[in-house]
């Protein structure tokens, strides 16, 4: 598959399914989409997003390398479904003690932000 192509295709669950499956066919297509994930353009941020968090609940075990990339996104995300998503991953994920800290400060400073979207604050909960 070519992930951007598919991206780029339509922005639908069923696209979203179809590039996690692709995802979870061996850790080489994880990392690729994850690349996208933690990129820059925004669209396909957002799409990447939606088919990691799909992906997560197919292959849970396989994103612990990437813990610390998704704190680190949650700073200063290019689209706030990077939050979103990033969230709703780590909401089962075990978090090492040596970042609990700086996620629990993240996740303080999101829930008492009033901008802040209402999804984001439940996953941040």
């Amino acid at each position: 598959m070519n992930l951007k192509e598919g991206l780029l295709k339509e922005h639908s669950l069923v696209q979203a399914t179809i590039i996690s499956s692709w995802a979870i066919e061996s850790k080489t297509n994880l990392k690729h989409l994850m690349q996208v994930f933690f990129g820059k353009d925004k669209i396909l941020v957002q799409r990447a997003s939606w088919a990691a968090s799909k992906a997560y609940d197919l292959k849970p075990e396989w994103f612990d390398t990437y813990l610390l990339q998704l704190i680190t996104c949650l700073d200063k995300p290019i689209h706030g479904s990077v939050r979103r998503n990033s969230l709703r991953i780590m909401q089962t994920m075990h978090i090492a003690e040596e970042y609990q800290s700086q996620l629990i400060d993240t996740l303080f400073e999101l829930l008492s932000d009033p901008k802040e979207e209402s999804a984001v604050k439940a996953f941040a909960l």
